[in-house]
């Protein structure tokens, strides 16, 4: 039946047609319901490591291993960088790391020395846009290392407690 419509519309009817919809198609996207890709998110934290005989030389962490405990998530597997991004639970106000430096790359041989590491703060939603929603900061942050025997992390400086982007440097870690 509705073949036998567009049929007795005629066929500049039907291009008329389609254009309308189209154009109603187009219009019905606004320039808001889209998130750039500029626009910042959740930020995730960001770490540098010094030597602890010459804090101002950056000293990567050989072999690295970063795991996220509540998940078992492995976020780097034994990379040598002297600054890291990890990224900080949204649904808590705690997330527990373990640092493994010198992880083996198989279990024959290893030299590897872990330390655990919890980073405490308070997790504070930002509306950013329709389209992007919101974005978590993390404020009042804290660091706690458990006492180890044989701790690789001499120490460690928060340099930023408000953890709002990704472009200045959150901790200073010495080794």
């Amino acid at each position: 039946m509705l073949r036998t419509k567009i049929k007795i519309l005629g066929p500049g009817s039907k291009a008329f047609l389609l254009l309308a919809l189209l154009a109603l198609i187009i219009q019905s996207c606004q320039r808001d319901d889209i998130c750039s890709a500029a626009t910042q998110t959740t930020p995730m934290l960001l770490i540098s490591f010094f030597d602890e005989e010459d804090s101002l030389t950056p000293k990567p962490a050989p072999n690295l291993l970063v795991r996220e405990l509540s998940y078992d998530t492995i976020i780097y597997n034994r990379e040598n960088a002297a600054e890291i991004r990890i990224p900080l639970r949204v649904d808590t106000d705690i997330t527990e790391y373990e640092f493994i430096l010198n992880a083996p790359a198989t279990d024959a041989e290893d030299e590897s020395n872990t330390d655990r590491i919890t980073f405490s703060y308070n997790p504070e939603e930002a509306y950013i846009s329709r389209a992007c929603s919101f974005k978590v900061n993390f404020m009042d942050l804290e660091v706690s290392l458990p006492d180890d025997n044989d701790p690789w992390i001499q120490s460690f400086t928060i340099e930023e407690e408000n953890i709002e982007n990704e472009t200045s440097v959150h901790i200073f870690i010495y080794h």
